[in-house]
């Protein structure tokens, strides 16, 4: 019989900067105990609250919005998360850290925090090669998968969003900051926020696999084609499949991601550098899993898979191409519902396709394994200095109304 391995256990978390998926946090006393709520599930943690004094990059931080009290804060990439108020890992400090690594920048976050409440936004701020009189430009972009300004706790939403974009718009005059493009977080709808400041575009669908809605996940959310596939091979005793908390098996996912992304043509970008598979590991440790399906012994597919709170983000999978018949590919999405289930998660998220088309492959692959869990992922652009926005505009020869944005990239 197949052994089919699921003992890696949702652990504690060994940091309290990696509490990742918080909703709120009240402090008492620089000795005592942090209250904490994590999604509707309410946990305490012991330690101290120690208070970012960071110093300021910001030339205009401390002004703007209603009060003395409030600055927009960027903090350094060096800085350690201090703060339990994350929903999510891709709105960390750290995320935007390991990203700098793919998406040729530097990670910057920002933070807000006066009487209305405490808003987070991380970003990559890129240089842009085109000098305009001498002087450099930069722009901004999310970490790679998801970011974009989120509120932790509020008194006053609107007050405190107006507070944000007044802040944020000095700090962007006083950088050089052209222009902005983000990918918001498709299960937290952080868009609905920050539609008041971006140009915010419904873009496609995401899908997830959601493990509390039904006594039966396997059968309700997976669709007919899959459980026939997950059933024949889980009855093929020379296929195994292997949960394994943290990221130990870093040279074996990457031989068999990059054997994919040749299957696939894909684009040079998506051929992660070593170095960015290690920092993830060296970040986020035990907050992520990797699962792998054997083909007597030999690991023919693998998931990498981020642990955020109660949801499993489903980041970057491989397959070797000699083994496709076998579906390893189902097999891994099996392997990760029920490791999820039995370990108290709440969600599965897939993401979406490599393209916007409703007949995408990609997301019509992962529509098998979610019957009633969908998403709607959306962008945000800005043009924070339109005068340079143009001029780099025509002095590379671009259409400045192009689809493509920035249209001068």
């Amino acid at each position: 019989m197949m052994e089919n391995r699921l003992g890696a256990e949702k652990g504690r978390q060994s940091e309290v900067s990696r509490q990742h998926g918080l909703l709120e946090y009240t402090k008492k006393g620089n000795g005592g105990r942090i209250s904490v709520t994590k999604f509707k599930r309410r946990i305490e943690v012991s330690g101290k609250f120690e208070e970012d004094t960071s110093a300021l990059d910001d030339p205009g931080g401390g002004q703007g919005g209603s009060g003395a009290s409030t600055h927009l804060k960027v903090v350094g990439p060096a800085a350690r998360q201090k703060s339990l108020s994350e929903f999510d890992i891709y709105f960390t400090r750290e995320y935007a850290k390991v990203n700098e690594l793919i998406e040729n920048g530097e990670a910057k976050f920002f933070e807000i925090k006066s009487k209305y409440g405490h808003i987070t936004h991380s970003a990559i701020k890129r240089k842009i090669q085109t000098k305009i009189g001498g002087v450099r430009y930069y722009d901004l972009i999310s970490p790679y998968g998801y970011g974009g300004p989120v509120i932790h706790e509020h008194t006053n939403r609107a007050k405190l969003i107006s507070e944000f974009k007044e802040c944020f718009s000095i700090y962007c005059a006083n950088n050089n900051i052209v222009s902005e493009f983000i990918r918001f977080h498709p299960v937290f709808q952080n868009q609905k926020d920050a539609s008041g400041i971006y140009d915010t575009t419904y873009v496609r669908q995401t899908v997830g696999t959601d493990l509390k809605r039904f006594e039966d996940t396997f059968q309700n959310e997976f669709s007919r084609t899959a459980r026939t596939k997950i059933r024949k091979r889980l009855r093929d005793d020379r296929l195994s499949f292997h949960v394994e908390r943290g990221f130990e098996n870093i040279e074996s996912f990457i031989d068999i991601y990059n054997k994919t992304m040749g299957r696939h043509d894909a684009a040079q970008f998506y051929y992660f550098d070593r170095e960015y598979f290690y920092a993830l590991k060296d970040q986020f440790g035990g907050d992520m899993m990797t699962i792998s399906v054997r083909f007597e012994g030999r690991i023919i597919a693998m998931g990498l898979y981020f642990l955020s709170g109660d949801i499993i983000h489903d980041h970057l999978n491989g397959t070797d191409p000699d083994y496709l018949e076998f579906s390893p590919a189902y097999l891994l999405k099996y392997a990760s519902m029920m490791w999820g289930v039995k370990n108290g998660y709440s969600l599965i998220h897939y993401g979406g396709g490599v393209s916007n088309a409703a007949d995408d492959p990609v997301l019509h692959f992962k529509k098998r394994f979610s019957k009633h869990t969908e998403f709607e992922f959306h962008i945000g652009k800005k043009i924070w200095n339109r005068e340079a926005y143009n001029k780099l505009c025509d002095m590379r020869g671009m259409d400045k109304n192009r689809e493509f944005f920035p249209a001068y990239r």
